[in-house]
């Protein structure tokens, strides 16, 4: 059997997918160009942070 590779999507791609209408990138501080592994949602009250690598969405907030 192969093996199928999987390459996670930069966050530039996630945003191009979804479209800049329904999502903005307020703050990338390794830039837009790094793999994301998957989504995280925002909870001011966690104290786990999210993954390294996850795109966090904070949603309804504003910049």
């Amino acid at each position: 059997m192969n093996q199928v590779e999987y390459l996670e999507p930069s966050l530039a791609q996630v945003v191009e997918r979804i479209g800049t209408r329904y999502v903005t990138v307020v703050g990338a501080p390794r830039g837009v160009e790094v793999p994301v592994s998957g989504p995280a949602i925002h909870d001011p009250l966690s104290a786990v942070p999210p993954r390294p690598g996850s795109m966090v969405l904070l949603v309804g907030l504003t910049a």
